[in-house]
């Protein structure tokens, strides 16, 4: 492996780090679930993700490439998630529990381009594409093979109260330059205590 795939397979480490960071803060924000946790998805999460799930997407498409951002869920889950975060003492319909899935996609979409943005990516408008987020169903078994020795690949599930949702990111990326120079990516949460620390630092005359 050269010099060069070694450095954007840490790159790519990093952005596949961060992305799973901003997508757990803004799944606690919407379902206002504090107790979630980032896993590895085993065999057996796999043979769960068959015909009987539905998924959504929101892929950006940038200077640099497109990053591919998909939530793969079941309706009892999206519901969970939707009850909890209203307080609702009331079985939701599905299709309100999907439009929180898909809300938080977007949300999540818009922190992995900020993180982007705060690292120094340019991102111009004529380039810049974003898909709305809409829920899917999955007619087809979802395969991983091969996944884990792909660095532009990622996948991981978020635990809830005996529960689960399951998140894929893939990344293109076009001009590997302009990805070098990038500055250090950080997550939303890293951010914004950048930006405490530096207005705390304000000398007042």
């Amino acid at each position: 492996m050269s010099e060069l795939d070694v450095t954007l397979n840490a790159t790519f480490k990093k952005m596949h780090q961060v992305i799973r960071n901003n997508a757990r803060i803004k799944l606690v924000e919407s379902s206002k679930y504090e107790d979630i946790s980032i896993e590895e998805i085993t065999d057996e999460d796999q043979d769960k993700l068959t015909w009987d799930h539905w998924i959504t997407s929101i892929q950006q498409k940038t200077d640099l490439g497109s990053i591919l951002f998909n939530v793969h869920f079941f309706s009892k889950s999206a519901r969970k998630l939707a009850e909890h975060a209203f307080q609702s003492t009331k079985k939701m319909s599905s299709n309100f529990s999907h439009a929180l899935i898909q809300e938080y996609t977007n949300t999540t979409g818009g922190a992995i381009k900020q993180s982007l943005v705060a690292a120094g990516a340019k991102i111009s408008t004529d380039l810049l594409q974003v898909t709305l987020p809409e829920s899917k169903p999955s007619y087809d078994k979802v395969h991983f093979t091969g996944w884990d020795d792909n660095p532009k690949l990622d996948k991981w599930k978020f635990s809830f109260k005996d529960d689960a949702i399951y998140c894929t990111v893939k990344i293109e990326i076009a001009n590997e330059n302009e990805l070098l120079q990038l500055h250090e990516l950080k997550s939303i949460d890293e951010l914004h205590e950048e930006e405490e620390t530096d207005s705390g630092d304000i000398d007042f005359l």
